[in-house]
């Protein structure tokens, strides 16, 4: 079979339909009937723990607040959320708004956009994978994507970075495949998810930046010899222009705000520069190490197993046999044994120190050493030179032949081409991502590049051992004694994995109960549950009904201490109805997730800048604000400054999910401070003139 003419993105199902009548035929039909069937489940799987109990969520995080907005503000104000365009873009809030209208999700509008491409996202990993590493590399990237913890949390928040991962790893990928075929619709179609990924974030240009630097660096290594410099650059130019013009219509609105020059100068606000890079690359794998568990060590594992089957089903008939002369024919079932039992024990080895080192660190090995042995060993680009020709002979001397089902696992793309494009992603994200303020969703852009290269290294490693396994076991080096260390420390590994010291400095086994450890699940709805007892408390104290009892103090001071959560006021609850009805405004400092529970609970609540609130004469007003107000410079000058304008009500006690956590305080503060997992909102009424 040889392939000619452009390369074009599609899975080649055609070989369903191909070749039944012989037994390589059958073979390559099998394999990739087993490759559908497995992403299937792998799909299936993450979308259900995308999807899973969504019931535990709510908006709480700072940025979902501003989004959603978009369902309350804007309708009552005629108006956008103050300032919500230096956010983000408002494909966003766009997206939620259009959710809203769907029959029976109205209460998750603001998380379905993010899960609809939080599920899409494995298969586009898959795909790209897939096209560039080989088809094993496909099945190992969609499960670390699918089973990732990390990529799962931002699914179910309303937040812009899953969306624009999905389209800037579309981009890319069509990029690729644009660059290397000279296809102008592909890298039309890419300059169209570029400019949409743009549309979500304004780092949504970044395929520009990765395709240019990795094709520069793959033309001038091995690209010059079979693609003209002015097929590179006349894609890339298509590429960025067709990005230039979807974005276009919102760069010409950002000029009533200043253009994008006053949203690169607030976003500048978050960069510390190479002063911090080391503390903040520190703090982001800390992040990461924080919400590591089971699902996120599974999916290496499971990864490797999936692609270890694919790849074992495929070399049968193809590794050391009885075809040779003096073999014997149960030389040909040891030799694939063996093979099986090797990709199947590195799985498990690999899942099981997985567990005990975390799952960032062993994906950035996996692809430190993959990416090595893609350069050393080129195996994967001699299979894909293989695959264009048809070429299935013998890869060494008195070696087996290859088999069309060796071919049909073969990548799509010049695997040097996508390495080029992932160590520069990798390269670029290493050095830039530090450079901000260590925000854990700044991490997407890295830990793609990460499970792209990873990715890529299992399909190296798997390739490399049907390689030798192809080569007359005369041929092969005895083991030395070398081997035979690696292989025991390995094992040592693996074993001591299952150990831990505990206070006693006893050894002691631990149980698979204790590894299972995951935060997925765990309930956002506090922030909802507290702006119920707020809206209460509020339309209570608008009507006369409850008044705080306040503690003795002494001196002008009208800050008392804190009240504990069991000291929270007996208010009777009221229904969405009745608190509609009771006049009192509410100002909210800081808190737009808050905001957009209280405006659900009946309170006409509005955001404020600053504490300088003025009461409205005739109409209770009230003032609120929580953690990320406390954050802000200068808060604490303010608040003494107001402090003769305003009486202390309650403070309503909560508990940010971990994403907020993580925002507001570093992994070391919430380790030497458990209390700092319970926060406080504080309610003030506005003095009236006069009194």
């Amino acid at each position: 079979m040889k392939l000619e003419g452009n390369v074009r993105f599609h899975v080649e199902l055609e070989f369903f339909a191909s070749g039944y009548g012989s037994k390589s035929g059958i073979m390559k039909s099998l394999v990739l009937r087993q490759e559908l069937i497995l992403v299937a489940i792998l799909l299936i799987v993450s979308c259900c723990l995308r999807w899973w109990h969504l019931d535990r969520e709510a908006i709480d995080h700072f940025d979902e607040g501003v989004y959603s907005s978009v369902l309350w503000y804007d309708e009552q104000t005629g108006h956008s959320y103050p300032a919500r365009e230096f956010y983000a873009p408002p494909a966003l809030p766009f997206c939620i708004w259009l959710s809203s209208w769907i029959p029976g999700l109205s209460d998750q509008a603001p998380l379905i956009p993010a899960l609809v491409f939080g599920s899409l996202t494995p298969l586009v990993f898959w795909l790209t994978a897939r096209r560039w590493f080989g088809v094993p590399a496909g099945l190992f990237a969609l499960s670390v994507c699918g089973l990732s913890e990390f990529h799962i949390l931002y699914s179910r928040m309303a937040m812009t970075d899953v969306p624009a991962l999905f389209w800037i790893v579309l981009s890319v990928s069509l990029g690729v495949e644009a660059v290397s075929s000279g296809c102008v619709k592909l890298a039309a179609a890419s300059g169209i998810c570029c400019g949409i990924a743009w549309w979500f974030k304004y780092t949504g240009w970044l395929p520009i930046a990765i395709l240019t630097s990795g094709s520069c660096v793959w033309w001038l290594w091995v690209g010059r010899k079979a693609t003209s410099v002015v097929q590179v650059v006349k894609s890339l130019a298509i590429i960025s222009a067709t990005a230039i013009a979807v974005f276009a219509p919102w760069l010409w609105q950002l000029q009533s705000v200043g253009g994008y020059s006053a949203i690169s100068q607030h976003h500048s606000g978050f960069m510390s520069g190479w002063k911090g890079w080391s503390q903040h690359l520190g703090e982001q794998f800390a992040c990461q190490f924080w919400l590591d568990g089971f699902f996120g060590a599974m999916s290496l594992g499971l990864g490797m197993l999936t692609a270890g089957l694919v790849r074992w089903r495929a070399s049968l008939g193809s590794t050391w046999n009885m075809d040779k002369p003096g073999v014997e024919e149960k030389g040909n079932a040891t030799a694939d044994v063996l093979l099986l039992l090797r990709f199947v024990g590195a799985a498990v080895g690999l899942w099981i120190v997985t567990l005990r080192i975390w799952t960032p660190l062993m994906l950035c090995c996996l692809a430190a050493g993959g990416g090595s042995g893609v350069v050393l060993w080129p195996v994967l680009q001699r299979l894909w030179q293989r695959a264009r020709l048809g070429d299935t002979s013998p890869t060494s001397e008195n070696g087996r032949s290859m088999t069309e089902a060796d071919l049909q696992i073969a990548p799509a793309v010049d695997p040097a081409f996508g390495f080029c494009i992932t160590a520069c992603w990798f390269a670029g994200m290493l050095l830039t991502t530090p450079l901000y303020h260590p925000y854990s969703r700044l991490f997407f852009p890295f830990l793609a590049s990460v499970w792209l290269a990873s990715a890529a290294g299992v399909g190296w490693w798997l390739e490399s051992n049907v390689s030798v396994a192809r080569r007359d076991p005369a041929d092969l080096p005895k083991r030395s004694w070398a081997n035979t260390l690696v292989n025991a420390m390995l094992a040592a590994a693996v074993f001591s994995s299952f150990l831990q010291v505990n206070q006693d400095e006893e050894l002691e086994v631990i149980s698979i109960r204790d590894l299972v450890h995951s935060s997925l699940y765990a309930p956002r709805t506090s922030i909802r549950d507290a702006a119920t007892s707020i809206a209460n408390v509020v339309a209570s104290n608008a009507e006369g009904q409850w008044v705080p009892n306040l503690p003795t103090v002494t001196g002008d001071t009208i800050f008392p201490a804190n009240v504990k959560p069991s000291e929270f006021p007996d208010v009777a609850p009221m229904t969405l109805e009745q608190r509609s009805k009771i006049k009192a405004v509410v100002y909210v400092y800081g808190e737009p997730s808050l905001l957009f529970h209280l405006n659900r609970n009946g309170i006409l609540a509005r955001p404020v800048a600053s504490l300088d609130v003025p009461p409205h004469d005739g109409v209770p007003t009230y003032l609120i604000f929580g953690p990320n107000a406390k954050h802000n410079a200068g808060f604490w000058d303010a608040l003494s400054a107001q402090e003769t304008r305003m009486s202390w009500l309650v403070d309503v006690p909560w508990r940010p999910g971990e994403i907020s956590l993580l925002d507001l305080f570093s992994t070391r503060w919430l380790r030497l401070h458990e209390d700092a997992t319970t926060q406080n909102f504080e309610l003030y009424r506005i003095r009236s003139s006069g009194n």
